[in-house]
């Protein structure tokens, strides 16, 4: 008995080490705006292990990345980044099950732009 208890303890053991050392997941994301006719392209890294999200757009970051804390559910992932200017920030969610994306301005619903994303493949670095 005790060996099927020592058994059952390194197995749940083994699966907590691979949960808690799940490699971050890139990302690339467009959404449409449809007051500006505009659709914007980002690149995010998305680290549960860290909480974070890390992003950039060729819109408002102008090519900038910015890491924030994010929210990691089952069905998806929100994070917000205020800008310099008080009062403005935007929410971010991501749809972990069909990666739908949508981008509010404020809370305002009707200023919400929605899209997809993709994964994308890490950069191979050479340093």
């Amino acid at each position: 008995m005790k060996d099927v208890l020592f058994i059952a303890a390194t197995l749940a053991l083994f699966a907590v080490s691979a949960i808690a050392t799940a490699d971050p997941v890139y990302l690339q994301c467009t959404s449409f705006n449809k007051h500006s006719n505009k659709t914007t392209t980002y690149t995010i890294t998305l680290d549960e292990n860290a909480q974070t999200a890390t992003f950039s757009d060729d819109d408002f970051t102008n090519g900038k990345a910015y890491t924030v804390p994010a929210q990691f559910t089952q069905v998806d992932v929100r994070y917000s980044w205020k800008l310099l200017s008080p009062g403005f920030a935007f929410n971010y969610r991501i749809d972990r099950t069909n990666m739908d994306f949508s981008r509010r301005f404020m809370s305002d619903e009707t200023k919400t732009d929605y899209g997809n994303c993709k994964i994308a493949e890490p950069v191979k670095r050479q340093f």
